[in-house]
């Protein structure tokens, strides 16, 4: 069994899972913010050795099990929206909210690889990043990037002390898509193309979606997305998908 973990209005992972299961992923679950609310039972067990099991009953009975899933699209963005947390006196909300988080991040991780995007202790679905981070990472990666103004100056929320360049200051963009080793995306150099792959890599992001930008005559690093939109990739993206989520690339 194959599982998507989404937001309910994530139509691109809704989309994406529809055609996987044309490729033969079947069945393909889908657990959205909303059924975490609604289940009935948690279960999240961890060994002393350190591995450990998830488990969900859901309100309509069904039971999905860490431990009979193949591969996971993670797309979850959002802390669910608990009643009882919500009902919390205002001096407490922030605590349990912090509390709930810390149990989804462990019981998402519970899940077996391949996982697109893995969970981490600051987002659901990949790591929240700084944009100066990605910038740094896309150095590293081998893209071109434009100049980064950061200030010193404390608190300080001057646009022009504090600001990367907007797609409206270059000439044209477009967005690429990394699947596990696949860049999918416009014609592009193989340079370009494999330095897009190893800014997935270094950030430890199999599915990553890279913005470039086109100026003074080459493409520029312009932003990175752990949830990037999938339909753009069409028929590509969805080959990569399954072939990550099967666990057989190259």
């Amino acid at each position: 069994m194959w599982l998507l973990i989404c937001d309910p209005s994530d139509d691109e992972a809704l989309w994406a899972r529809a055609r996987l299961q044309d490729y033969g992923l079947t069945p393909f679950e889908v657990l959205t913010a909303d059924d975490f609310t609604s289940a009935q039972r948690w279960i999240h067990r961890i060994s002393e050795g350190g591995s450990s099991i998830s488990e969900v009953r859901l309100q309509n009975d069904a039971v999905v099990r860490s431990d009979t899933v193949t591969g996971v699209l993670n797309r979850l963005r959002k802390i669910p929206s608990w009643g009882p947390m919500e009902r919390a006196a205002k001096t407490d909300q922030l605590y349990a909210a912090a509390e709930v988080v810390s149990f989804l991040v462990s019981w998402l991780y519970a899940f077996p690889r391949p996982m697109l995007n893995v969970p981490s202790p600051s987002a659901f679905a990949g790591r929240a990043r700084h944009w100066s981070e990605w910038v740094q990472m896309a150095q590293v990666s081998g893209l071109k990037t434009k100049p980064l103004i950061r200030s010193s100056r404390h608190g300080s929320s001057d646009e022009a002390a504090n600001r990367f360049p907007a797609l409206g200051e270059f000439e044209n963009h477009q967005n690429v898509i990394v699947v596990g080793k696949e860049t999918i995306g416009a014609d592009l150099s193989i340079g370009v193309r494999e330095a897009c792959g190893r800014l997935a890599a270094i950030s430890e992001t199999p599915l990553l979606g890279v913005r470039l930008s086109y100026a003074e005559g080459a493409w520029c690093f312009a932003g990175a997305t752990t949830h990037p939109d999938l339909r753009p990739g069409g028929t590509e993206v969805i080959a990569a998908l399954a072939q990550a989520l099967s666990g057989n690339e190259p």
